[in-house]
């Protein structure tokens, strides 16, 4: 599972944050070639499980379309009754200053 947070600058799609639904090596091979497949090469990535990378597809989805984010209890009970790693979730849904986990140069080919 691997989701390409977008936005449109200057009429292009650019991606602003990867999240990556596998935290084995093969995670980690994806996350370094949807990265570097992007414009900007230092591109923030996230590396979780499979389901809590569809919870965060999730909420962005409403965030975008319901133009409000879920308040963090919301995000924690959810994760709760869907027992979900609520740490990878919430960690997956702040802003991208700190959802960077390390540079694409730190990637290993």
């Amino acid at each position: 599972v691997g989701e390409f947070e977008v936005a449109i600058t200057g009429g292009i799609w650019v991606a602003i944050r990867v999240v990556v639904g596998d935290t084995s090596e093969n995670g980690l091979t994806y996350a370094f070639i949807a990265v570097r497949s992007c414009i900007d090469h230092n591109t923030p990535y996230l590396l979780t499980n499979s389901s809590e990378a569809e919870a965060i597809h999730a909420f962005e989805r409403k965030r975008v379309v319901c133009g409000h984010s879920e308040m963090v209890e919301e995000v924690v009970e959810y994760c709760r009754r869907q027992r979900l790693n609520e740490d990878q979730v919430l960690h997956g849904l702040k802003p991208l200053d700190h959802v960077q986990e390390s540079l694409p140069g730190e990637l290993s080919a």
